[in-house]
């Protein structure tokens, strides 16, 4: 029998960092699925298999191949360091990344050129697509039998201190190119076919195949391109599209852009798992007012928007979520925004009002105003600015994730999200006005939505 997995299925987890696995095991039963980037398991392959058996059975994973990542300027993918003499080469991971996809891209590289659609022969993509794929299949389980750490999996297999099962994504994503300016149509044409490339492999080896698309804002807003994009991944009939619009901020975006964002969802006729999603996503899931929004992604303590350039990580600011705003605050504008939202009176008033999760329960123990500076304490670095401690970042991702828990298992009605959003909006709006305006147009676009 397999394991049974969370019934979290629709809270997804991006794996960023190795300092992320600590809170991946702690938020275990709050989510059901895990991302992880090609780079990441291309480069901590071995580290990654023993983390994934420990968790499998709880979670499912996809491996997000980035083939994407080959084609912007070569700035996005090279480094310079001492050891190459000041010389630009390509980074580490993904190099590694590169050697296993192999040609076009390989050879591109070599000649320093950037890669385009035209250096993709009709003749060549199947074998491409075949090596992708093959990636995010072999790549995590192979270490049981070829790594350094294959004798201490054994050992621990000996103990049973982890499971036989295979440690195998739940579905592989085709290879993508990110869709944006003049030649908008050439890369669309290529990724569709990818996608028809990639069927018949999948289906040999018994895999589900989804498709990830990635958009400009530009395209987002463009209607008669948008209805182009919709029209072509209909027509491919897959079960699953990973959505992923380049800095998408669901707080800063216009009206305008939120409802072509709802147009995309509601017209895709696949399932549609929102890759850098927040409380506005979880709102149009909930709700049902997107039906085929089957997921919500977001970060350890933050990644609810990314650019598609530049294409590394990160480490997310020491900023903390004020719950009743949806939305992470740099702590003197969270501060800030205690008093007029009725939470400084005392520890009751603020746990009421503001947060009552663990952590805060934890530190706002008498007076909220003073306790609350636990979200904030810095230290001088050495270029003499003040950086957060390790402390108080802790205690926001504590808080965030915790935050996270709660706006995805509780219930959610547009009626009376309206009534909380125009008073926290009416409260605000003489703090913190730059940091407010999703309030109204967050409730306007849900209602137009539902009307």
């Amino acid at each position: 029998m397999p394991p049974q997995k969370n019934k979290k299925d629709f809270h997804y987890l991006r794996y960023g960092i190795a300092a992320d696995k600590k809170y991946l095991i702690e938020y275990i039963n709050n989510y059901g699925n895990l991302i992880l980037n090609a780079k990441t398991v291309a480069f901590s392959g071995e580290q990654l298999f023993l983390f994934l058996h420990k968790i499998h059975d709880k979670v499912d994973f996809v491996i997000d191949p980035e083939t994407h990542i080959f084609q912007h300027d070569r700035s996005c993918i090279e480094s310079t360091t001492k050891k190459n003499k000041g010389k630009n080469v390509i980074r580490k991971s993904i190099r590694a990344l590169v050697e296993a996809y192999g040609n076009p891209i390989d050879k591109i590289l070599k000649s320093k050129n950037v890669l385009s659609p035209k250096h993709f022969d009709d003749k060549d993509i199947p074998e491409f697509c075949k090596r992708v794929l093959n990636f995010q299949i072999d790549t995590v389980k192979k270490q049981e039998s070829e790594s350094d750490v294959s004798e201490y999996f054994k050992f621990l297999k000996e103990k049973k201190l982890v499971k036989e099962d295979s440690i195998t994504p739940s579905y592989v994503i085709a290879p993508y190119f990110y869709l944006f300016g003049p030649d908008f149509k050439e890369w669309l044409g290529l990724n569709v076919k990818f996608i028809k490339n990639s069927i018949t492999h999948t289906r040999k080896r018994n895999f589900s195949l989804a498709a990830e698309l990635v958009l400009s804002q530009d395209i987002l807003t463009d209607r008669k391109k948008l209805d182009l994009i919709i029209k072509e991944y209909n027509q491919l009939n897959l079960q699953r599209i990973y959505l992923w619009i380049d800095s998408f901020s669901e707080h800063e975006s216009s009206e305008s852009s939120l409802e072509s964002f709802i147009y995309l969802l509601k017209n895709l006729q696949s399932s549609i798992i929102n890759l850098y999603g927040g409380y506005f996503s979880i709102v149009l899931k909930k709700t049902g007012l997107c039906k085929n929004l089957e997921g919500v992604s977001h970060g350890i303590g933050f990644g609810e928007e990314r650019s598609v350039v530049p294409v590394g990580g990160g480490v997310p600011a020491a900023k903390y979520y004020l719950k009743p705003l949806h939305k992470r605050l740099i702590y003197r504008n969270a501060l800030r925004s205690i008093k007029p939202l009725d939470g400084s009176k005392d520890k009751s008033s603020f746990l009421k009002n503001i947060c009552d999760c663990a952590m805060c329960q934890m530190l706002v123990k008498k007076s909220p105003l003073d306790d609350f500076q636990f979200y904030g304490i810095t230290k001088p670095g050495k270029d003499f600015r003040e950086y957060p401690t390790p402390k108080t970042i802790e205690f926001c991702i504590r808080h965030y994730m915790n935050c996270k828990v709660k706006e995805y298992s509780d219930e959610i009605k547009v009626e009376e999200l309206d009534s909380k959003m125009r008073s926290v909006y009416q409260k605000l709006k003489g703090i913190i006005p730059d940091e407010i305006s999703h309030c109204i147009k967050w409730i306007d676009v849900l209602n137009n939505v539902s009307s």
